[in-house]
């Protein structure tokens, strides 16, 4: 008599018996990500380092092999720039090679400065901690996929090799306070731009 195994179970004959031994579950690289939690470069106001921090660190632990197939397999199903923003986190420059920032449009930077001063562009990493420095982008055709901008990530440059953790609220706090004193900014910042900067972090 030929027995069909059940899902998720092994048939085994041992003297005339049937034995079904559950399979082990196959193993999962790491959390579901929900592109939702992650603000896009259509909502700048809505922008939240945490969120983003976590992602980050999470792609990070499963390794550089299986978090580059995750962002592959994410970006290949679109999204509104949250994977390219996610690769000028995890990726670094390479020796002799530029590190462009993503193509979403003309960069609207605060405090008076220009995208050249971003070397992160448009984000500024800050112990540990991306913040978004762009609140606008002027658009005059359609932005980048972030496909795209991963496969240029891909062949020009590197994993970053610095580690990212999770942080504190008090860290995060003292993040924004050395942001908002840096000495990068060309002109000093408006309650809106200083209140842009603060709600990222609430």
């Amino acid at each position: 008599m030929y027995f069909k195994p059940m899902r998720n179970f092994a048939a085994f004959c041992v003297s005339g018996v049937i034995l079904l031994i559950m399979n082990p579950p196959p193993e999962k690289d790491g959390k579901e990500m929900d592109l939702k939690t992650l603000s896009g470069v259509n909502k700048p106001s809505k922008f939240k380092v945490v969120p983003y921090l976590n992602a980050a660190t999470e792609l990070q632990k499963m390794g550089k092999e299986k978090a580059c197939d995750k962002l592959l397999g994410l970006a290949k199903k679109g999204d509104e720039g949250q994977i390219a923003i996610l690769c000028r986190v995890l990726i670094s420059k390479r020796a002799g090679s530029p590190f462009r920032p993503p193509r979403f449009g003309g960069p609207i930077c605060l405090g008076g400065t220009n995208p050249e001063d971003w070397p992160s562009l448009p984000l500024e990493m800050v112990d540990g901690v991306p913040f978004l420095i762009v609140h606008g982008y002027n658009i005059g055709g359609v932005p980048e996929p972030s496909l795209n901008y991963l496969n240029y990530c891909f062949q020009n440059c590197e994993w970053s090799a610095t580690k990212l953790n999770p942080v504190t609220p008090e860290a995060l706090e003292k993040a924004l306070k050395k942001l908002l004193g840096s000495g990068k900014w060309k002109k000093p910042l408006t309650d809106y731009e200083k209140e842009f900067l603060s709600s990222q972090i609430k």
